[in-house]
Order: C-alpha cells, then structure tokens, then sequence
C-alpha cells in the first residue's frame, strides 16, 4: 500500500472547564470560560525517514529505543469574543491499541508469528524474572509529547502554526518486545500481524493536551481536552522484508545490523 503525505491526523472539539473543577473559593466562574476548536491538519516526518532505532543495551532488541520527530500543522479557532493568551500548549501522545490486536481471528499472536529462531534472537524481556503478582501491561503507554510556548489566540479567529511531536518508546521490560501492546498495536497496523483487509491501517493514538494561561493559573484551572488520531506507518514491512529480517538474524547477523540493511533506520 502506498504510503500517504499526510502519515498522521487529530482531531478535537474544544477545551472547556466546568466550575467545579476550579478550586473551591474562586470568584470566578470557570464554566465555558475557554473553549477553543483545534484540528490537526498534517503530521509528517520532517526528515522523510520516519523511525529511528536504537538497541544501547548489548545490541539487544529488547532494549530498542524507538524515536521520531513529526512536524503537526495545528488549525485552531477561538470563538470567544475576547482573546485567549496561552503561556503554554503541552500535549501528551499515547498509543491507543485496538482491541482487535488480541483477537486471533483479526490478527496473528506476534509471538508465534517471529517462529521459536525469532524468539531466540529477541531474547527474554529484561525484568522478565521481577514481575509483579498480576501485573497487565499498558494499553494506552505513554510515546511521546509535543510543546509549544507563548502563542494568542484572536477572539473569534483561526490561526495555524506548527509544533514538533517527539516520539519516545522502549518496550516493556517486564512483557519484553514481542508481548507488549504497543508493538502489537504497531505490528497490526503496520501489516505485519493483521489478517484483515485492507491489511495496514493508522496506528491508533490517544491525546491529551493541556493550555497553561497565566490569568487562570492562581485558579487551579488549566483547560484540558482528549482525542484520537493516528499516525500511518512510516516503513515499508511487507513479508518479504520480515523473511528477510529472519534469514539475516538466522545466518548471525545482529538485528539491529538487519534491520538497518533491510528498512536504512537506525541511530
């Protein structure tokens, strides 16, 4: 499947509090004091070459740490009749896994998949042996953030502008690489794992921004809203790049090593 220019999307409503999240006492009133509708227009890779891999423990895939950095064009529109002026703009990213990805008759188990020569060439989750009594890994695992600063938002006007989402990941080192959600989320989407069709679809992300106004801080009030996206598939993983994958890491190659030869990302 081609890769489309537009690998991710967001979109949103509004911020808006209501009173009774304000600390008790306040002589404002917080209900629908900000609202502001925003849409993530495009976010791409600003290098064109999606994922950065990293394995700085032994050169073990269990240690991988995942990074990239994506340009987001934001549109936001403020209908308030006054302006709105934002100290700061944090927005949180997590990955939201599809519940289909643990079901065996939309997706392959991973684990099975990589064959007992894959398993061995992952090797054990680091923290395999300390595990907690009942322990579930995340499926909503933190990835990344995204920051902008100062910026004012015109009463009753759209703006635009940009802020750099930085994705950041190592897998779970109780569950290890190939039992962890997100690599699950990942794999299916990606193709890898999916037995449905269209076999690639958005890696399903999750939200959370947060504006810091310096006029409601002494408030307690810092308007906060959720939402879904998603990101496509920045890397080609057909099955014959996966078999390859294999017979490299079968025949000694570390890989980190195969997985630079085969996709060019790396450190």
């Amino acid at each position: 499947m081609t890769r489309p220019r537009t690998w991710g999307w967001w979109q949103a409503h509004r911020w808006t509090q209501t009173r009774s999240d304000c600390r008790a006492g306040a002589a404002v009133a917080c209900h629908e004091l900000v609202r502001l509708s925003y849409l993530v227009c495009r976010m791409e890779s600003p290098d064109g070459t999606g994922f950065h891999l990293t394995f700085p423990v032994n050169n073990s895939i269990q240690s991988m740490n995942l990074k990239a950095y994506y340009n987001m064009t934001i549109s936001t529109y403020n209908p308030n009749p006054y302006a709105l002026y934002v100290d700061n703009l944090d927005v949180l990213v997590q990955v939201n896994v599809n519940q289909s990805v643990f079901d065996p008759l939309q997706t392959t188990n991973l684990f099975q998949f990589v064959t007992v020569s894959g398993q061995k060439a992952v090797g054990p989750a680091p923290m395999a042996n300390q595990i907690p009594a009942g322990y579930q890994p995340s499926n909503s695992s933190q990835i990344g953030s995204a920051k902008y600063g100062s910026i004012v938002f015109p009463a009753k006007s759209n703006i635009t502008y940009n802020m750099i989402f930085t994705l950041d990941w190592t897998p779970d080192p109780y569950v290890g690489v190939l039992k962890d959600p997100t690599v699950l989320e990942i794999a299916a989407a990606c193709g890898i794992t999916s037995r449905r069709e269209p076999k690639q679809r958005y890696i399903g992300l999750h939200y959370v921004a947060t504006a810091t106004i310096g006029a409601l801080k002494p408030l307690g009030f810092y308007p906060k809203t959720e939402s879904n996206g998603g990101l496509w598939c920045p890397v080609d993983v057909s099955s014959d790049k996966i078999s390859l994958l294999e017979n490299k890491v079968q025949s000694g190659e570390s890989v980190n090593d195969a997985i630079q030869e085969i996709w060019g990302i790396g450190a």
